[in-house]
């Protein structure tokens, strides 16, 4: 072989093994690009609700855009709102059961974890919103904005609290004085 065909076979080489390695970086970024649009959830969970469409553009500026809203079914907690005149007599750790319509009768227990201090006032009727967490029923499935009805036990009666679904935040706490016109508060997820 001749030195001129030599040399134009080792440039043909070098600018095929040129080639190669701009195609394995263009390989990597289009690998990198595909990581980016990857979103791995957090939580493991149910997908409840999904504000953006494929093909839509998102703008990140101030907030963090929020594309789909995801449920764990195995970490509901009910929002009991609380009368200010029972609020006294309840504290965390206290147990409560409740129902929902769904259901029927079938009583969930569960355990308060929080008493919001900040009231909800609506109809000027002062309410607390009080937190109670539960183990999820092995062969039952609630689901978050189920309307429920809530027991407290306190040292010297049951306080019922209620909540009821169309409007989440109209909700009433009732007890023994103040029985007329309860309403029922949904279930809702952390």
């Amino acid at each position: 072989m001749a030195d001129a065909d030599l040399d134009v076979a080792a440039r043909a080489f070098h600018v095929a093994d040129q080639q190669v390695a701009g195609a394995r970086a263009n390989l990597a970024f289009a690998a990198t690009q595909v990581e980016y649009a990857r979103i791995d959830a957090p939580i493991s969970g149910v997908v409840a609700s999904v504000s953006t469409q494929e093909g839509e553009t998102v703008a990140a500026s101030f907030a963090t855009p929020m594309f789909v809203t995801l449920v764990d079914l195995a970490r509901l907690e009910v929002w009991a709102y609380v009368d200010e005149t029972d609020i006294g007599r309840i504290r965390i750790g206290q147990p409560a059961r409740f129902t929902v319509d769904t259901y029927g009768d079938e009583e969930f227990e569960g355990r308060i974890t929080a008493i919001y201090p900040k009231p909800e006032i609506r109809d000027n009727v002062v309410n607390y919103i009080t937190v109670i967490r539960f183990e999820a029923p092995p062969n039952r499935t609630l689901r978050p904005e189920m309307t429920t009805t809530v027991r407290i036990t306190t040292d010297t009666k049951a306080a019922e609290a209620a909540a009821s679904t169309p409007e989440p935040l109209m909700t009433k706490a009732t007890s023994d004085r103040d029985t007329a016109n309860s309403e029922q508060r949904p279930a809702t997820s952390e």
